[in-house]
């Protein structure tokens, strides 16, 4: 309302008296806000019994939540004692030197499994480069190895013998399909 006040203001300083009809529509707005202003309070109305619903709600939880603590807590008590009697019959180097000769025998088959294991693995890693060296190799020595695809190239050559008269090899059937590759690029 305050903003209307200043531009119906303003807008009658602006104009002069002379054309003070011009700043009628401020006023017009002025008035229908003053007459739904009744509606802002019952906005504020709701808002103020929305909060309380909310309010008592959120204190009931946290009551409850409270309850089911109290209902819910365990209180556990743990009691240890330890008693170490040493005997001085060897040394700590001795002490020492014993515990690394049991961690050892214990992990021999461990660390033998280990080197098995990664032998295995490095065979096969060695096999499978073998192989691939030897399917290119194949492969680009030899015509018909592991040729089973249709280039550009190949449906350019087909189409030219289809102008020529020439038996062709294109439309390939429902077999052939399933059997060849055919490449876009």
């Amino acid at each position: 309302m305050r903003s209307f006040d200043q531009a119906s203001s303003d807008c009658l300083a602006t104009m002069g008296s002379m054309f003070s009809w011009m700043c009628s529509p401020v006023t017009a707005i002025q008035a229908v806000c003053y007459t739904v202003k009744f509606l802002d309070y019952i906005c504020d109305f709701f808002d103020l019994v929305t909060n309380l619903v909310v309010e008592s709600v959120k204190k009931k939880l946290r009551a409850f939540g409270r309850h089911v603590q109290r209902a819910l807590y365990v209180s556990v008590d743990i009691e240890h004692s330890f008693e170490l009697q040493t005997n001085r019959s060897k040394t700590l180097s001795q002490v020492a030197q014993d515990i690394g000769e049991d961690i050892r025998e214990r992990s021999d088959a461990l660390l033998g499994t280990f080197g098995l294991i990664n032998s295995a693995l490095s065979l096969c890693f060695l096999l499978v480069f073998v192989r691939v060296y030897l399917y290119r190799y194949k492969f680009l020595t030899r015509i018909h190895f592991d040729n089973r695809f249709v280039t550009d190239a190949f449906r350019r050559l087909d189409w030219t013998r289809a102008r020529q008269g020439r038996e062709t090899v294109l439309p390939l059937t429902i077999k052939e399909q399933n059997k060849y590759i055919t490449v876009r690029a």
